[in-house]
């Protein structure tokens, strides 16, 4: 057997100085893109993030408003309002109690009006939320006087309910 050869394996060569350059090219290039969509995409996220804070603030704000105001002449009216401005525990105790609300607002003939002073969204995610509102309330009797107005903090519960931000809780804070 002096005539056979013993199987090898082909012999590989480094690769040479291009073709390195090229591979390390290659590797900054989409690591570059890489991290420049990361940042793209991050940034929009901190962007959206920032635009819900608004719309928070406006929900609470409506809510307050409409929670807290209310015209003896309309009392229904605006007891409904409160209601459809609210989700879940907070709108399951508006409906239960709606009658009485709106019933000791007609005898009362007292109106309430409610001005919200200040808005800061405390936290927030894509569907809920937490508010710090500052209100002013004001009193008129059913002779015409006022009464010395009043000043609230409140904290609001916020929650997306079919696409719309209702308040969930509220909590009258001193």
């Amino acid at each position: 057997l002096t005539g056979v050869r013993r199987w090898r394996p082909p012999r590989v060569r480094p690769p040479g100085r291009k073709t390195v350059a090229f591979g390390v090219g290659a590797v900054l290039a989409c690591a570059s893109l890489g991290a420049s969509g990361y940042m793209v995409w991050r940034d929009h996220a901190i962007m959206h993030k920032r635009q819900l804070a608004p719309e928070f603030a406006a929900a609470a704000r409506l809510g307050v408003t409409t929670f807290m105001s209310i015209d003896p002449n309309h009392a229904k009216d605006n007891v409904q309002r409160s209601i459809d401005a609210s989700t879940g525990d907070l709108k399951t105790q508006l409906e239960a109690r709606s009658a009485f609300m709106a019933q000791r607002a007609e005898e009362s003939k007292v109106v309430s009006k409610v001005t919200v002073e200040a808005v800061g969204v405390e936290s927030w995610s894509e569907n809920s939320g937490v508010a710090l509102v500052s209100a002013k309330s004001e009193v008129t009797d059913p002779d015409n006087s006022k009464r010395p107005p009043m000043l609230w903090r409140i904290s609001v519960k916020i929650e997306r309910d079919g696409g719309q931000l209702k308040m969930s809780g509220i909590d009258f804070l001193q």
